[in-house]
This record gives structure tokens, C-alpha cells and sequence, in this order.
């Protein structure tokens, strides 16, 4: 679950508590991956741990801690099959801490260190009756378990993703993104087409010099070219794949626009033929089939989890 911090924060002020559930461990087949979380509270959950028995029985437990004087943390081993008569076979690990109104300042800490670009990690104590936290300067790129710790990755490790046009296939892409693990800049020189709304992990840009975008973007981010004009579109991708380190370059068109392109890309702008090689065009999983908007944004935000999970 993404932004539990704020969500835990919501509910504490609401309701004086919330129970934060994440799964610590995982083995075998199981419903969720270690990392993943749950915020239970008095009139409902945020987030899931893979829904089925396994979570009927961490709320059960969330909610028993909640009302009792201690202690606040607790570690549940759950073997799915035997416990909970779930197919999936595993076993998981779970950690369940008590909040409550003297961790908000730790809340703010953490989901600061968490939206921050450098890379942290934040340490639980698994032992022991109460809630001990701490943000530690040295990041894990994956989630760590000891006997008595676990440690998770902090900081914004969402692919940043330059997604130019706000045209019909661009509002469907942006408005399924929410929550996926991209950090989105949106660009357009018209202001009109944007939405009103946007997801948390999108940001407009209104800007007449999309070459500039590209020019100022850090090294390692995917694009998405899909303007309202194939000249915008040249320039736009001329320069992405000038730069030579794009993790993706992908734009809108059929494969003859492919061919033309590049055509021009090799006589036009001088471009290797490895430099060509970084484009992806037609955009998304071919077996998808379907030109509507919404049927070819869930083609390419599937190619990009294939190729940024």
C-alpha cells in the first residue's frame, strides 16, 4: 500500500488508533509479497494483505490488540494451507504494530524520508511490547528479516516516466497509473486537455519546449511520446534516443510510422543504429488487441510493469 503513512495518520486523528499489519516474511505460494500492507481500523481496513481468511484473521487480531493494554506489537506465522484452508500453500510472516497519537511525529518522519530521492530505509524492532521504529541512513533495495528486525526500503524508487500528450490515449494512461510504481510527468503545451484531477503520482507540465523537458529529464527515466502532432513527435523522440540513455522510448504510431521515423532519425539526425534500436513503437503488448484509448493504455501500462514491475 502506498502512502500508509498518510492513511495511518487519518486514522489515528479520527479514531485515537490503527493497527499497521505488513507482511514480514513470505514463503512459497502466497497472496502477497513481503513488504506488503494492511492499515486496520475501527470501521475498516486500508490496503490488503491478500484479502481470503488470512486477512479476516489479521483484522481479528488488529483489533484485539487495539483494545487491550499491551502489548503492541505481535508476530503471527501463518502456513496458509493447515491455518487457513487458502490453496495457495505458503506460509507468511506477519508483523502487526499498535499506533497511536505519540507516533504521528514518527509517521511524518518516515512518509517525508519515503517521498525523499535518497535512499534510506526504516528498521522495526520485532521484540519486545511496543512500537520501536527508526529511519537509517544506509538504503536495502529489498525487504530484510532477522530475529529480531525488519527492514524496509525508503526513499522514491518509482521509475520516473515522461508521458508526452494529453490527448484521448494519454487521459486514459494517466488515469490508470494511480498508485503503480511511476512518478509521471505529464507534459502539454495545452493547458485545456488536462484533467482536473490527477493521480497523487502525476504532475503537469504545461511547457511549448517539450526538446527542453527532454533535455533537463535525469538519465535512466522511461518516455511515452503521443502528442497531438507527428512533427511534435519527431522532435520529441529525436532527442530521447539522441541522449542515449532512456531505460524506455516509446511512441504512439503504427509500424510505418516506426519506419519513417527512423528513416529520417539515421539520414535527418544522424542517429546509430543502436541509438534506433531504443525505440519501441507500436506501443504496448501486442496481445492486446483493440485501438480504443482505454484498451491501449492498459496494453502499455502493461509492457511497462513487464519492463519496470
Amino acid at each position: 500500500m502506498t502512502h500508509w503513512t498518510a492513511e495511518a495518520t487519518k486514522l489515528i486523528t479520527t479514531h485515537g488508533w490503527a493497527v499497521l499489519v505488513t507482511v514480514s516474511a513470505a514463503h512459497g505460494s502466497i497472496p502477497r509479497e513481503a513488504g506488503a500492507k494492511m492499515l486496520v481500523g475501527p470501521e475498516g481496513i486500508k490496503g490488503t494483505i491478500g484479502g481470503g481468511t488470512l486477512e479476516q484473521m489479521a483484522m481479528q487480531q488488529a483489533r484485539l490488540m487495539a483494545g487491550s493494554d499491551g502489548p503492541y506489537v505481535r508476530q503471527l506465522d501463518v502456513p496458509l494451507g493447515p491455518k487457513t484452508q487458502q490453496c495457495c500453500g505458503g506460509r507468511v510472516e506477519l508483523l502487526l504494530e499498535r499506533l497511536d497519537p505519540q507516533h504521528l511525529e514518527l509517521l511524518t518522519k518516515i512518509e517525508t524520508a519515503d517521498a525523499s530521492l535518497t535512499l534510506s530505509s526504516l528498521q522495526s524492532v520485532l521484540t519486545g511490547p511496543d512500537v520501536q521504529k527508526a529511519i537509517l541512513p544506509e538504503p536495502v533495495e529489498t525487504i530484510l528479516q532477522t530475529a529480531d528486525t525488519l527492514i524496509e526500503p525508503l526513499g522514491d524508487r518509482r521509475t520516473p516516466l515522461y508521458l508526452f500528450g494529453a490527448g484521448h490515449v494519454g487521459k486514459a494512461i494517466v488515469a490508470r497509473l494511480d498508485n503503480l510504481p511511476f512518478r509521471v510527468i505529464w507534459v502539454d503545451r495545452r493547458e485545456a486537455e488536462f484533467p482536473n484531477y490527477a493521480p497523487a503520482n502525476v504532475e503537469k507540465r504545461i511547457s511549448t519546449a517539450s526538446v527542453e523537458v527532454v533535455a533537463e529529464a535525469p538519465p535512466g527515466c522511461a518516455y511515452l511520446v503521443m502528442s497531438y502532432s507527428h512533427r511534435i513527435d519527431y522532435a520529441i523522440t529525436a532527442a530521447i534516443l539522441a541522449r542515449g540513455d532512456a531505460a524506455y522510448c516509446g511512441l504512439i504510431g503504427s509500424k510505418t510510422k516506426r519506419t519513417r521515423f527512423l528513416k529520417r532519425f539515421r539520414e535527418e539526425d544522424g542517429l546509430s543504429e543502436e541509438d534506433c534500436a531504443r525505440l519501441t513503437c507500436p506501443i504496448g503488448l501486442s496481445s492486446i488487441p483493440g485501438k480504443a484509448p482505454e484498451i491501449v493504455a492498459i496494453g502499455v501500462i502493461a509492457q511497462l510493469l513487464e519492463i519496470f514491475g
